[in-house]
């Protein structure tokens, strides 16, 4: 699929945009869908603005999901909650290590989970490396709720194919 094939939906209520990588799900999440193979899904927010972080997590808990929060990818590298059930959502530009090189180190090192990123600055080569990395979404900041619901949803799906096909 060419990047210029990639739809891009935009709204008003969070602030940030949706590029979706795979359209495995367009339905919109509902609360209680947060378990894939009735384990509860934990999503994994690194983003050095602590507002973000905040809302973020207000959003995802009262939909029925797990959350950490993290303040920068060293933060999170130094966790060992990055293994399991999780759905990281990173920011790609963070002091220090970024979201993409921190993606890169945690399949590196193995870990296999969906990975949403996001940016407010409108870079192609970051889009482009997005996907090569295999993120199920690219958030552009401002997004809706929605939008990061559809992705974590995705990340769900995601996760629960690859279930399917390894085991």
């Amino acid at each position: 699929m060419s990047l210029s094939a990639l739809p891009v939906l935009s709204g008003r209520t969070f602030p940030y945009s949706l590029t979706p990588f795979d359209r495995l799900s367009k339905e919109p999440a509902r609360k209680g869908e947060c378990f894939v193979d009735e384990k509860p899904l934990t999503v994994l927010v690194v983003d050095d603005d602590e507002s973000v972080r905040k809302a973020m997590k207000r959003l995802l808990v009262s939909n029925g999901y797990r959350v950490l929060t993290f303040e920068s990818a060293e933060d999170l590298l130094v966790s060992s909650f990055a293994r399991g059930n999780v759905c990281l959502v990173l920011d790609i530009c963070l002091p220090g290590l970024s979201g993409l090189d921190l993606y890169a180190r945690l399949s590196a090192s193995g870990v296999k989970c969906p990975v949403i990123f996001m940016t407010a600055h409108d870079e192609p080569r970051w889009l482009e490396m997005a996907e090569r990395a295999g993120a199920v979404a690219f958030l552009r900041k401002p997004f809706e709720e929605h939008s990061l619901l559809d992705a974590v949803v995705r990340s769900q799906v995601r996760m629960k194919s690859a279930g399917n096909a390894t085991g």
